[in-house]
This record gives structure tokens, sequence and C-alpha cells, in this order.
């Protein structure tokens, strides 16, 4: 899970091994790794999947590229990468969607 800071991808995964990568500070996740994305410390596909959401829209626009790259280098199967855009008013969405599961009882 590159970018995935808060291992919320394994709520979604609770079967699978989740290796979270990311620049941010963290001594209480198992199988954390800090490291920048542009320069993933693994091999050639030595995942059989890489997934990064919402994290493209934080990478540098001058590092971006490699941030492709590098997931794809290191995805033997499959790679996902999921990103919001301020179009068409998603921000305006993610609010109104934030605000209801925050409100949520």
């Amino acid at each position: 899970d590159v970018g995935g800071y808060n291992g919320a991808l394994r709520d979604f995964l609770p079967n699978n091994e989740v290796i979270i990568l990311d620049i941010a500070d963290d001594d209480k996740l198992k199988d954390y790794v800090k490291s920048s994305a542009d320069k993933i410390p693994y091999e050639d596909d030595a995942f059989d999947v890489v997934i990064s959401t919402d994290t493209l829209e934080h990478i540098p626009e001058i590092i971006r590229e490699e941030y492709v790259k590098e997931i794809i280098r290191v995805a033997k199967e499959y790679t996902f990468v999921a990103a919001p855009f301020n179009k068409n008013n998603i921000a305006d969405v993610e609010e109104r969607i934030y605000f209801f599961e925050s409100n949520k009882k």
C-alpha cells in the first residue's frame, strides 16, 4: 500500500499480507516501511499487487513519473492507483461524504 500511512487498507483485506510504504514516521504499524514512493526499496516484481489510493495528488509533480514507474516496477501482477482531483465538484462531494460519515450513529 504505497502512501497508506494509516493502514486502512488492511481493514478491507484482513486475510492478506499488506505492507505499507509511506514517508511519515510510524513505529506502531506492523510491516511499515518509511520511504519515498519514487524510490521504493524493493526488487522488481516484489509484490503480486501494488495499491496506491489518495496519494498521487500529494506527490510533487516533479517526481510523479518516477512514482508511477516505481509502482509498476515492484508489481508482479497488478497495479491500482486511485486519486481524487478537484474537478466536477469532487471536493464538494468528498466534503459531504465526510460530513455524513462523521455524523453516523
